[in-house]
């Protein structure tokens, strides 16, 4: 059942349902009668572009260099505070857009009833409770085809709908009022050089009458009412432009009526639930619950509501137990040590539909909060940080197929570009681009705040830039790849340029290992160095990644043959006394052990570059580094908790991974399963924060538990929790251009099928011995038996036949056997043509 529902109302904004469509957010809250929607648009920012580059970077740099090397930390640390630091320190902050308020005169009754939910497969959000024998309804959600938020008010007795709406953001707008009779505004300008924007709601109703007052929408004895509201800006770095907010909102408004809101509602529905509906978890206990089809019963599913008999149609009711409690219920039971599988498979849902609801194409990429920020001021400016935190975001998109919703990052690199280019030669008088731990919506590239341990640190470009290659390896788009080649040119040509000499190797300086801190031999702490483990790693993979890119292109060129040799000095990973996977380059002793970044398991995760079968003992040294870690108090922050979940599924390690899955839910996330940052005994002022990177990293870790597919083989089942005894999931994305869909029970993988996009090599490795065979209906595209069902008929109203209609490919007499074979490495090998579908059963006796 992927739904959010509770039976109280949303008294804060931590306790309220998002919606979005990419562009537009909005958190759904308050009392029955007394509502309140915050708004929020991806591009309301305070100010315009400035350039930041401090002027006296260039003529400082190389003293900071030679300081560094001569062991003088603290004087480069100094030095670089003064030069290197941006010029103001801080980039522009996100804010809120609005919030549409309202109010429904009501009677003085007891109120009864009382439900809230989000559906996750629909994107509506729900209440209705009940006062004096009347049942009061609204439902809301957002368009993405019509982008634009709409709001029903219903009741179930005629002329009982009279409220007034109003428009407000703080006291941070110039003007208000009247639109037109059905129709209010408010607007205003987002600071110098920043854009003007507009907000505008709109009333349409079944009876009663429609006027403004002031600036109130008033709205008097109608039978229903549905409120349509949007807010633009005049950003001009999108790709789609509005230049005249007010002329655009009342042509778009003014064609939304009541008798057209069913048809939003359905075509918003529709689109919605396709992309939704591509991958759904269901995880039991091995047991058949009532309700709950079992392996063998999911045949039915997959044969749509006109082939299913009444005992199928009897599995359509709800699930009893826990999924039956309300969401903030079931939380509260694993804080207090409770087990609920299923919230695991909750979050595997909310975390994609979160990242499809704040991300889509020719938007503006997820920021630190999504796309939903309820102040004026957010902690951190709720805009993009790149040591980690925007990194994170999109992890899931290509695993959890999402791969669309990545593009906005890719969009959003290319903004970044030129600005790169100047940071890097005014700066540092390179070529090439760089970017350091923060970018915002102007697309700048220059240092952010004055904190030493992240502040001045080349590598944030270099890190997004790994993310082409990531899209590439699951699309296998090579039109993709062309138009990105120049940034991964660019991005390699800066440390061509940057690298200095250190003996025989090639180093980055100044280097940091992410807001870490290290005990010097005399005892005092420093945070600049030469090469961290995590710098080196991220060089590594661009590199690499750069090279791989001309092959599969057909380029070469002296860049290239530049890259070869640089690979070939750079620093080694480093084994330290304490049999750890060194975080700097030297044998440091951290200042905090129990730190919240994982930076230098980085070449575990995210990267492949340390892996069980190329370099066990590495690997076994950074299971000891996060071992000393946690034994200190690590992954104490909601996204820190989704990077050890991704650890821990790359160890092999599912039953550790559960248990900071439960970590994440019991102790780090709102009511409203947002993830949570809590406060930072070091840096003071922080409060609990929403950060929504836990929840996108989250996800992608329980998908990693499932599937993996980074060392050229797709791993089935890699990470599975013994707890996790019987399930299934629909969907999971593969490196290679595949998709598959794997059941499980008791333990074991029971089968798996496997869709080839583009055709090409399977590698399949599982602990089972396997037989495949191939579906000869599906030869030149998936066949609807044999390929689940897929689509938005793959999803039943409480979503469970998504996860059961794979056994539709059972219903299929037209296969063949796959000679796969057995590699030098245990794995099963053959070749798929683009279009097929095959069926990988597990054998017991073979």
């Amino acid at each position: 059942m992927n739904k959010l529902f509770y039976k109280t109302y949303a008294k804060e904004w931590l306790e309220a349902l998002p919606l979005g469509n990419g562009r537009l957010g909005a958190m759904v809250y308050g009392e029955p009668f007394e509502g309140r929607i915050q708004m929020n648009e991806e591009s309301v920012v305070y100010g315009g572009p400035i350039d930041r580059i401090n002027p006296d970077a260039a003529k400082h740099f190389q003293k900071i260099r030679s300081l560094i090397k001569d062991g003088k930390i603290e004087e480069a640390e100094e030095l670089s505070v003064y030069a290197l630091s941006g010029t103001p320190q801080s980039q522009r902050p996100f804010q809120t857009l609005g919030e549409f308020s309202y109010r429904i005169r009501h009677g003085e009754g007891e109120i009864s009833d009382y439900r809230r939910e989000l559906d996750l497969e629909s994107g509506i959000v729900t209440v209705s409770f009940k006062q004096d024998g009347i049942t009061y309804g609204m439902q809301a959600f957002i368009s993405l085809e019509e982008d634009v938020l709409a709001v029903e008010f219903s009741a179930d007795k005629p002329g009982c709908i009279s409220m007034s709406g109003l428009l407000t953001r703080g006291r941070y707008y110039n003007c208000a009022g009247s639109a037109a009779e059905d129709a209010i505004y408010i607007d205003g300008d987002l600071g110098k050089g920043g854009s003007e924007f507009r907000v505008q709601a709109k009333a349409c109703t079944q009876g009663g009458s429609i006027r403004t007052i002031g600036e109130h929408l008033v709205i008097q004895n109608a039978d229903q009412a549905v409120v349509y509201v949007n807010g633009v800006t005049t950003y001009p770095l999108r790709e789609k432009k509005v230049t005249d907010c007010g002329g655009y909102l009342r042509r778009q408004l003014s064609g939304l009526t009541l008798e057209g809101f069913e048809e939003i509602r359905e075509n918003h529905i529709r689109r919605h639930s396709e992309m939704f509906g591509r991958s759904v978890l269901v995880i039991e206990d091995g047991t058949v619950e009532p309700g709950r089809p079992s392996a063998e019963e999911g045949l039915a599913w997959s044969l749509g509501p006109e082939q299913m008999s009444a005992e199928h149609e009897e599995h359509l009711r709800p699930l009893a137990a826990l999924e039956q409690l309300p969401t903030d219920e079931r939380l509260r039971r694993i804080a207090e040590g409770g087990t609920d599988h299923g919230m695991a498979a909750l979050y595997y849902a909310y975390g994609r539909y979160l990242l499809m609801s704040c991300s889509q194409p020719g938007g503006l990429p997820a920021n630190l909060q999504g796309g939903w920020c309820e102040k004026l001021e957010p902690i951190w400016d709720s805009k993009y940080t790149i040591n980690i935190n925007t990194q994170m975001n999109y992890w899931p998109a290509e695993i959890c197929n999402l791969s669309e919703c990545h593009m906005p990052l890719f969009d959003h690199l290319e903004r970044m570009l030129e600005n790169g280019k100047r940071t890097a030669s005014e700066m540092y008088g390179c070529r090439g681009f760089t970017a350091h731990h923060n970018t915002d919506v102007w697309a700048d590239t220059a240092p952010q705040d004055l904190a030493i341990p992240a502040s001045y640190w080349v590598m944030g470009g270099a890190w997004l830039a790994t993310h082409i290659w990531k899209h590439y390896r699951y699309t296998m788009d090579q039109d993709f790849l062309e138009r990105m080649y120049p940034l991964l040119y660019e991005c390699v040509q800066f440390y061509a340029d940057f690298l200095m000499e250190d003996g025989e190797e090639l180093v980055i300086c100044p280097s940091v290992s992410p807001e870490n801190t290290y005990i010097m031999e005399n005892g005092r702490t420093g945070r600049l160095c030469m090469s961290s483990t995590m710098d080196t790693a991220i060089l590594r993979d661009i590199l690499i990644q750069f090279l791989e890119s001309e092959r599969v292109l057909g380029r070469q060129s002296e860049l290239g043959e530049q890259a070869m040799g640089i690979l070939e000095r750079l620093p080694g990973f480093g084994v330290g006394r304490h049999g750890q996977l060194m975080e700097w380059r030297e044998d440091y002793e951290e200042w905090e052990i129990g730190h919240r970044h994982f930076s230098h398991l980085y070449p575990i995760f995210p990267s492949n570059q340390i892996n069980a079968y190329e370099n066990p003992k590495l690997l076994e040294a950074g299971k000891k580094a996060l071992e000393r870690r946690m034994e200190h108090g690590g992954g104490h922050t909601g996204w820190s908790c989704a990077w050890l979940i991704n650890l821990y599924a790359r160890f092999g390690d599912g039953d550790s991974a559960v248990k900071y899955i439960h970590d994440l839910l019991g102790k780090l996330t709102a009511p409203n399963l947002f993830d949570m940052h809590p406060p930072l005994d070091r840096i003071p002022g922080i409060p609990w924060v929403f950060q929504i990177d836990g929840n996108l990293g989250g996800a992608c870790g329980i998908a990693q538990m499932l599937l993996q597919s980074h060392l050229d083989e797709i791993f089935l089942l890699p990470a599975l929790p013994s707890s996790w005894k019987k399930g299934s999931v629909k969907g999971l994305c593969a490196e290679g251009g595949f998709e598959a869909d794997i059941f499980w029970e008791e333990g074991k993988l029971k089968e798996a099928v496997l869709y080839s996009k583009k055709g090409g090599r399977a590698v399949i490795r599982c602990s089972e011995k396997i037989l495949v065979r191939i579906d000869e209906k599906t030869e030149g595209g998936f066949g609807k038996n044999a390929a689940f069902c897929r689509g938005q008929e793959a999803v039943s109203k409480d979503g469970k036949n998504a996860a059961f209609c794979g056994e539709a490919s059972a219903a299929s007499k037209d296969r063949k056997d796959v000679p796969a074979v057995l590699d030098e490495k245990g794995r099963y090998v053959w070749e798929t043509r683009a279009g097929g579908v095959y069926r990988i059963e597990a054998v017991l006796n073979m």
